[in-house]
């Protein structure tokens, strides 16, 4: 080990309950296991009360340094990553400390760092939804993307649609990037890992719903019930993350419309192992984490073709341009036989390998970390 670098992983800034990107959740678990399993020298995951038990894996050497639970909200939050992340990167004499969310301090001192940046979704508000964030919100998280790119050794990104963006951004502020490297995220092991028990419920479908405009579940309950009308309602539509639609959408949900709430990572695998097939009509995405979760656990996807989604689902059926065509890839989707869904599960988990990303974000690190 004499000669390894020494390697932190920042994800005190996360919890489960709270974050509004479950898939940037998830990334961040992968990565701490395949981090722990991996690297030449045990590596130090700082990590939050509530997340601690997710973000260590089993049977490995890493070491913890645990900060409390609040860290991952409001003031304490912003304290502890412009603060006790770079404080924390010194004092355990860290040669590169990466942060798996994206955003990095104002300030990382003498040690090295790096971030996964996943997307470029605020600046997508800036110019699709103005009004819907505060707009000192948005030029702060523009900052935050401009500091990491000031900054980082290296940067992951999850798509090249997304690594095109970064760049077109840079170019744009007049900055010279460091080094980024596409490496596609995998499922998460914990929701799809293991046998699918769970014979799919033959009417229902599933949608990750969310408020944020750019999720667009109040279009897809829309277009949803406009195609089940032609079926004469024999399907219905469970929406997870909400408990009530907004008065302002204006519609309920009535029978073919089930409002799941918050579920957990247990909850989800049952949802999506035991639906037709997920519904993902996002006017964005910088990789689409649910839909590479679903086919791996066999259940097709139905997908708008924007953002990464072409670029990660290349290949697969489901796809559609708007209302126009989206009943039709949504029949296509329903009508495919038991064996060709199998083999195209099987395709995705081949595609979106486990060990093949931890290789090489592994890799990708500890040269960052050597620089």
């Amino acid at each position: 080990m004499t000669g390894a670098a020494r390697i932190g992983l920042y994800v005190a800034d996360q919890h489960w309950q709270h974050t509004l990107s479950k898939g940037i959740y998830s990334y961040s678990r992968t990565l701490a296991h395949e981090l722990a399993a991996r690297a030449r020298r045990p590596p130090v995951l700082i990590v939050n009360r509530a997340n601690r038990g997710d973000m260590r894996a089993g049977g490995t050497a890493a070491e913890e340094v645990v900060l409390p639970a609040a860290s991952a909200t409001g003031l304490v939050r912003l304290i502890a990553d412009q603060l006790a992340a770079p404080l924390l990167g010194m004092t355990r004499g860290l040669d590169l400390l990466h942060f798996p969310k994206g955003f990095l301090p104002a300030w990382s001192g003498p040690v090295r760092v790096s971030a996964t940046v996943h997307d470029l979704i605020p600046l997508h508000y800036a110019e699709r939804h103005p009004g819907y964030f505060r707009s000192s919100k948005l030029a702060y998280l523009r900052w935050s993307v401009l500091n990491t790119l000031r900054q980082a050794r290296g940067v992951m990104t999850d798509s090249r649609f997304s690594a095109d963006a970064i760049l077109a951004l840079a170019r744009s502020a007049g900055r010279t990037p460091p080094p980024i490297e596409v490496v596609y995220p995998v499922a998460d092991a914990a929701l799809v890992d293991g046998e699918v028990t769970l014979p799919p419920d033959a009417t229902r479908l599933l949608h990750l719903g969310s408020m944020l405009p750019h999720k667009r579940t109040r279009e897809t309950i829309a277009a949803f019930r406009a195609w089940n009308a032609g079926r004469r309602g024999a399907f219905r539509l469970l929406v997870t993350g909400l408990n009530a639609l907004p008065v302002s959408w204006g519609m309920d949900a009535g029978p073919d419309i089930e409002l799941a709430g918050t579920v957990d990572v247990r909850g989800l695998r049952e949802l999506l192992a035991g639906s037709r097939a997920l519904i993902l009509l996002s006017s964005i995405e910088g990789f689409g984490l649910p839909a590479v979760e679903a086919w791996s656990l066999g259940t097709p996807v139905c997908f708008l073709r924007t953002g990464s989604l072409p670029e990660v689902l290349a290949g697969l059926p489901g796809g559609c341009d708007g209302s126009a065509d989206f009943g039709a890839a949504l029949d296509e989707l329903l009508s495919l036989p038991a064996a060709e869904r199998q083999d195209l599960r099987a395709r995705v988990r081949a595609r979106f390998d486990h060990a093949a990303f931890g290789r090489t974000a592994v890799d990708l690190l500890e040269r960052w970390a050597e620089r």
